[in-house]
């Protein structure tokens, strides 16, 4: 199963123009219940090295974090920096995925649109975080205009967002 989480601002963006993700400490502890409860976090290479750079990594409680990018080389050496029990495995192409495994996606756009564009997401969970970026990073739902939700839930965490819940297809 392959669950796409997004925390998004009320116009829309993902991360701010400097790749900033100024989420309320509610917002992260949903993210990381969510984490927690799937067996593995596919994110791209820059949300990986973002997360490298924020030393981020301390707070995922996951078996399995699987990388997409084009350089693995790259990926690989970057995790050797990392103080983590967890597995980091890069990958270019779905083959590489185990398919017995929950899967969480968790960022960025280009990672969330490919696997949107394969029709393999399962489940959206969208976080909106009641602020506005003004500018930066927003998937390009357009592409996606038939894509068939079905609404599961409603989470309101006031005073800092929602969060919605959509079965896909």
């Amino acid at each position: 199963m392959f669950t796409l989480y997004l925390a998004q601002s009320l116009d829309g963006f993902i991360a701010g123009p400097n790749d900033q993700t100024p989420w309320s400490e509610k917002e992260w502890e949903l993210f990381s219940k969510e984490v927690s409860q799937n067996d593995a976090l596919i994110i791209g290479r820059k949300t990986f090295e973002i997360m490298i750079k924020g030393n981020e990594f301390g707070y995922i409680n996951i078996r399995y974090i699987f990388v997409l990018t084009h350089d693995p080389q790259n990926v690989k050496k970057l995790s050797e920096k990392l103080d983590s029990k967890v597995q980091i495995k890069p990958f270019k192409d779905l083959s590489d995925l185990p398919g017995n495994l929950n899967y969480l996606i968790a960022g960025g756009a280009i990672t969330a649109e490919y696997f949107l564009k394969k029709g393999l997401v399962d489940q959206l969970v969208l976080d909106i975080e009641f602020l506005f970026l003004g500018s930066g990073i927003r998937v390009d739902w357009q592409k996606f205009k038939g894509l068939k939700l079905k609404h599961e839930k409603i989470v309101d965490y006031s005073p800092y967002g929602v969060q919605v819940r959509f079965r896909v297809g």
